[in-house]
């Protein structure tokens, strides 16, 4: 099988990083899929975590948001719309990571 450059989004976890983004990137190479991007959402609270994954992944791509209410689905939902969508809607192989 032919490997394809993809670039990821996925979210900060919050108890399970750094686990979550290496098993998401492990599975993409399982899948002959070669991520020459991370886009990785966080919010500032998550500072010091985003530095030692930074370290780690040198093709992250950090981008901030901030929820008060990081339950409230319409905030999410508009916050990705005006702040994500603008930033990856030119990546043509997007995998999105949505699981914590």
């Amino acid at each position: 099988m032919k490997s394809n450059m993809v670039t990821l989004l996925t979210w900060s976890s919050e108890n399970h990083d750094p686990e979550v983004i290496k098993n998401v990137l492990k599975d993409l190479k399982k899948a002959k899929h070669i991520v020459n991007k991370v886009y990785y959402l966080y919010q500032s609270f998550q500072k010091n975590k985003l530095e030692k994954i930074k370290q780690e992944y040198p093709c992250l791509e950090p981008i901030c948001i901030e929820l008060d209410k990081p339950t409230d689905h319409k905030k999410i939902y508009d916050e990705i719309r005006n702040n994500v969508l603008p930033i990856v809607v030119k990546e043509q192989n997007l995998f999105i990571n949505i699981s914590p």
